[in-house]
């Protein structure tokens, strides 16, 4: 049996919800990934910013991470979409070799659609790890409750 963490990022607390359930529910650990310097989450700016950042692909600067991922072999990693993808702060996890050599079981959240994200999650982790599956949770904001069973029976067909 493999040891898994999940790791996400969140930047107005909806895919930390989600990571927190999932922490409680599988009885796995969690870890925040946390640029050095974020977008504020108040105001309209937030938009074109990091719609500006996903679009130049830009890769910020990380907090320390503080648990030794290579004790872990699968990877819950969860992400909001920005326009149609992942955030930079996953673009940095992922390109930058912080993971390397593992299973990854994407998780991401969204309110106005998935875009191509499965697409460029695919591509995203595949430079040092494996993508075993992905999951997306639309509306989370308005409450996690109506999305905890399709989540779980998700969890299910990932071996952790």
């Amino acid at each position: 049996m493999s040891k898994s963490i999940i790791l996400f990022y969140s930047f107005e607390g909806s895919t930390k919800k989600v990571a927190e359930y999932l922490s409680e529910e599988l009885n796995i650990p969690w870890e925040q990934v946390k640029p050095k310097k974020d977008l504020k989450s108040k105001g309209f700016s937030k938009y074109p910013i990091g719609g500006g950042q996903v679009i130049m692909k830009k890769k910020p600067e990380l907090e320390p991470i503080q648990v030794d991922l290579n004790e872990y072999d699968t990877i819950f990693l969860g992400s909001p979409i920005w326009a149609g993808t992942f955030a930079p702060a996953i673009r940095t996890v992922l390109e930058d070799g912080i993971l390397k050599d593992k299973n990854i079981a994407f998780f991401y959240t969204h309110d106005g659609g998935p875009g191509k994200c499965k697409i460029k999650i695919r591509h995203a982790v595949s430079i040092n790890n494996t993508l075993i599956s992905s999951y997306g949770l639309a509306g989370v904001k308005q409450g996690l409750e109506p999305l905890k069973n399709g989540l779980l029976e998700w969890t299910k067909t990932i071996k952790v």
